[in-house]
């Protein structure tokens, strides 16, 4: 879609329901406004368009107010939720390549780690928890135990994005107290239910969705 459609899309939306405010609006409970959240996927080196996207909102004056991402949408989230400009985003991602975030170290667990990605983070924010966020984020990783997508809200940055970056059978999964056993593997590449979940607000670090009817664990993978 170009990007001029992109934006003139969300205005017409916003426009129209700022002419027509709910009951609980008028009532003076929320503001007339509506809230926008934008939903980042993942795509690898594909998710460098996600700062496009992010320029064309901000030169159209379309404010963000709530972000979630998985995998690379998780990245391009915490850096922007952070508040650092889009150019800089731009000029990182540009030069990026696969050893600034990973190393090869062939294993049962997978083909190579993601350690590296903590200091590429450092390159784009100063920002190490959610609390830090300028702007709300909710990142997205999948318990390969359970099978479920699970949310991030609350405390460290790095470790729940370390495990929606992990694709399984290439980077290793993240296994930490505050991320355990988390890939990318995620049935919502798109984690548009994050921003749509009143569950964002509760005081827990994450929250999860329900299983899916057939599990998606590791043997199920591939």
């Amino acid at each position: 879609m170009p990007e001029p459609v992109i934006s003139s899309v969300i205005r017409r939306w916003l426009d129209e329901n700022q002419k027509h405010p709910s009951a609980t609006e008028k009532s003076g409970n929320f503001p007339a406004r509506p809230k926008l959240g934008l939903a980042l996927a993942g795509g690898f080196a594909r998710g460098i368009s996600h700062i496009g996207v992010l320029k064309v909102l901000r030169d159209a004056g379309i404010h963000i107010d709530a972000v979630a991402g998985t995998s690379v949408g998780a990245l391009i989230g915490a850096a922007y939720c952070a508040g650092t400009p889009l150019e800089e985003m731009e000029r990182i991602g540009a030069a990026t390549s696969f050893t600034d975030f990973g190393r090869w170290t062939p294993s049962w667990l997978g083909l190579a780690t993601n350690q590296r990605l903590e200091k590429y983070l450092a390159r784009l924010t100063p920002a190490k928890n959610f609390e830090d966020l300028i702007t709300p984020l909710a990142i997205a990783a999948t318990d390969i135990n359970a099978g479920i997508t699970i949310y991030y809200t609350r405390g460290p940055l790095c470790p729940p994005l370390r495990g929606s970056c992990a694709y399984p059978g290439l980077l290793f999964p993240f296994n930490s107290k505050v991320a355990p056993w988390s890939t990318a593997f995620s049935p919502r590449q798109c984690p548009s239910k994050a921003l749509r979940s009143s569950a964002s607000t509760s005081s827990s670090p994450y929250f999860s969705s329900p299983p899916t009817a057939i599990p998606r664990v590791p043997s199920r993978m591939f």
